[in-house]
């Protein structure tokens, strides 16, 4: 099952960090997340255009507008050349992003009109989990990104669908490694925090 990872370094570092959703990924990763899921990896091994060559053009930028300008034409370059992913599963992708994780995967799966077998089979190659799975996550971003802007423990719970707030707890722990107070407490950056986007109502 997938759960959080801990990374830690010694000294400081200098980085440009990426957020990709999974439809983002499936065009730009040369590797299906099927292959790629729960481990960590080298960008090279999932993007062999971003080698040291293209980092050190990076870092010469000297400017970090200009970084930021390098990786925007190399990203936008790959996604010109990939092709679209499999339509099923961006649809149903998309109904469990617009639904923040609510939608039954049930009715998703009766509406596509196959088996649920073969729908989880190739939503997991594209997304690299479950539907399920993939919806718990996208409830859990939701709740993190209400608990960092200091919304109470149990109205989280609440808004987000979660039984109880033990409930909550479990699933926050499960993904990030805290529990709901510590991960208020440690602020750490995510998708919907590091650019202080506001919570979904």
């Amino acid at each position: 099952m997938p759960g959080h990872a801990t990374t830690s370094f010694e000294s400081s570092q200098h980085c440009l960090q990426v957020y990709v959703t999974p439809l983002g990924a499936s065009r730009l990763f040369s590797a299906p997340a099927s292959a790629i899921a729960n481990q960590v990896v080298d960008l090279t091994d999932v993007i062999p255009d971003f080698d040291e060559g293209f980092r050190d053009r990076v870092w010469s930028a000297g400017r970090w507008d200009r970084r930021f300008a390098l990786l925007d034409e190399a990203l936008l370059g790959l996604a010109a050349r990939s092709h679209e992913p499999d339509p099923m599963v961006a649809w149903m992708w998309r109904q469990i992003h617009t639904s923040h994780g609510s939608t039954r995967i049930a009715d998703l799966v009766s509406e596509t009109g196959m088996s649920h077998r073969h729908v989880t089979t190739r939503f997991s190659h594209v997304i690299g989990t479950t539907p399920k799975v993939a919806a718990a996550v996208v409830r859990f971003e939701r709740a993190a990104a209400a608990l960092h802007h200091h919304d109470s423990i149990a109205d989280v719970a609440v808004r987000y669908g979660y039984a109880d707030q033990s409930h909550l707890t479990r699933e926050v722990v499960r993904f990030s490694g805290d529990t709901p107070a510590q991960l208020r407490a440690a602020r750490r950056p995510t998708a919907h925090t590091a650019l202080g986007a506001e919570p979904p109502p």
